[in-house]
C-alpha cells in the first residue's frame, strides 16, 4: 500500500480525505467521502481475519487486488486455516450453525468458509451453487446501498475491483462501523468478496506466479523474475508504491487488477 495510507495492522487506513468514489467504495461530488474496499467479515477467527488487505477499509487510497493478497500471503495466506473444503466447512460451521455444502471447484475452500460465515439466507443461497451470478451480485449491491442509505451514507456503486466510495455520516463522522454492519447484512463481505477474488483469477492460479509472469510481460522486471522474487518484493520494495518508478508502479497496479489479461485491455 502507499505509505501515506498508514494502514493500521491492516484493518483500517489512517489516510482520509474527501470525495472520489471507489467500491469495495466510490465518490459523491460535494460530499466528503471515504474510499473503501470490501472485506470479508472480521469476526475474530483466524479465517475471518485472513482476508487480503485490500478488502479492508481505506480512504483515498486503493491497493491492487492481487498485489495486496500476495503481500499478505507471506504472513497469513487467504483461508490458510481452511485446509480442504470439507475441513473448512465443518470447522467454520460449528460457530455459525450452518450445514456447509460440499464444494469441489477451484475456490472450494473459500466457498465453504464464506458459506459458513454468511449470516443471511440470501448470502447462503447465492454461495451454495459455487457461483456468484450477476443477478445475485446486483441484489447484494442493492441491499448494501439500501442499508447505507438508511444511515444517511451515500454509496455510488461498486467498481470492477470491488472498491467503492461512501460519504461520511450526516454528522460528519466516520462511516466505518456502519459500513461494516451493512457489509454483513447485505452479504457484501461474503457474496461480494467471493465475486471479487474470482473475477481476475477464475481458476485460482498461484497469485505470485501469475503476477510475476504479468510483470515480466510488461517488461518492468527481468525475464528470469520468479514467483519467489515477487513474494520477496511484496514484503520489500513493493510495500512503498510511491518509491517505485512510474512505469513499475503502473505495471504493478495493472497486473494486480488483471494479471491474466482477461479484461482484454
Amino acid at each position: 500500500m502507499p505509505r501515506d495510507c498508514g494502514r493500521d495492522s491492516g484493518t483500517r487506513s489512517a489516510c482520509s480525505g474527501t470525495r472520489r468514489t471507489t467500491t469495495s467504495s466510490r465518490t459523491v461530488r460535494a460530499l466528503p467521502v471515504v474510499t473503501l474496499t470490501r472485506r470479508p467479515a472480521e469476526r475474530g477467527s483466524a479465517r475471518s481475519r485472513r482476508t487480503p488487505s485490500h478488502r479492508r477499509i481505506m480512504s483515498r487510497c486503493k491497493a491492487p487486488r492481487l498485489f495486496a493478497a500476495a503481500a499478505l500471503a507471506a504472513f497469513s495466506p487467504l483461508l490458510v486455516a481452511c485446509g480442504t473444503s470439507q475441513s473448512a466447512g465443518s470447522s467454520a460451521a460449528e460457530g455459525a450453525g450452518a450445514e456447509v455444502p460440499l464444494f469441489d471447484g477451484p475456490y472450494a475452500a473459500e466457498f465453504a468458509a464464506f458459506y459458513a460465515d454468511a449470516e443471511s439466507e440470501f448470502a447462503r443461497q447465492a454461495i451454495a451453487d459455487e457461483e456468484i451470478a450477476d443477478a445475485e451480485y446486483a441484489e447484494m449491491e442493492e441491499k448494501f446501498r439500501t442499508c447505507l442509505d438508511g444511515e444517511g451514507v451515500t454509496f455510488s456503486g461498486f467498481e470492477p475491483d470491488g472498491s467503492y466510495e461512501a460519504s461520511h455520516l450526516p454528522d460528519g463522522g466516520d462511516p466505518y462501523e456502519v459500513v461494516k454492519v451493512c457489509e454483513r447484512e447485505s452479504g457484501a463481505d461474503t457474496v461480494g468478496a467471493l465475486h471479487d477474488i474470482m473475477a481476475s483469477n477464475p481458476a485460482n492460479l498461484d497469485v505470485p506466479t501469475i503476477m510475476a509472469e504479468c510483470l515480466v510481460g510488461k517488461g518492468v522486471v527481468p525475464a528470469a523474475y520468479s514467483a519467489d522474487d515477487y513474494v520477496t518484493d511484496t514484503e520489500g520494495r513493493f510495500s512503498d508504491l510511491a518509491a517505485l518508478t512510474t512505469e513499475l508502479r503502473d505495471a504493478l497496479m495493472t497486473c494486480s487488477d488483471d494479471p491474466l489479461g482477461l479484461a482484454g485491455g
